[in-house]
């Protein structure tokens, strides 16, 4: 394990229940500049988002914030990155989507926008002209459950 990986590691578990968002996101930033080879600074930040988002300490709303944040100096370097991953197999399990889908449902308060359901949710791409930037254009992504995502997706496709 590299310095950086373990410094990350111990920074994580070190965070207390009552930090602020601007504490974890100087903790992770202070781990990700120790380093003793380089790594790509987008899958350091992402690490250090999953060992946050797996400790359940933090809403969907300060979650995104800090996904937010952190990624906001590098979007050409987020995109690309993005891009680069096979949709089904990596995209929808990558920590950026569940960041940004467990926003987008907390947003909507989980709820389908078309019957109300709560069952199945889905978050829907209305376009994906801003694939790897979601985070920036968040009237690209609805919320769907399973039967109306069904529906929706043999109808008419939205402008």
């Amino acid at each position: 394990m590299a310095q950086w990986e373990n410094t990350l590691e111990q920074a994580v578990k070190a965070i207390p229940d009552n930090i602020t968002a601007n504490e974890i996101i100087q903790r992770v930033m202070k781990a990700i500049k120790l380093r003793d080879k380089p790594v790509d600074k987008i899958e350091r930040i992402f690490q250090g988002l999953q060992a946050e988002y797996e400790s359940k300490k933090h809403d969907p709303s300060d979650m995104f914030h800090l996904l937010h944040i952190l990624v906001t100096n590098h979007l050409n370097a987020l995109e690309t990155h993005i891009k680069d991953l096979k949709y089904k197999d990596e995209f929808l399990q990558s920590i950026y989507w569940k960041i940004v889908r467990d926003y987008i449902l907390w947003k909507y308060r989980y709820k389908c926008i078309l019957c109300g359901g709560g069952k199945k949710l889905n978050v829907h791409h209305k376009n994906y002209n801003h694939h790897g930037l979601e985070h920036l254009y968040l009237d690209d992504l609805t919320v769907l459950c399973e039967d109306c995502h069904k529906q929706y997706s043999l109808g008419p496709k939205e402008k």
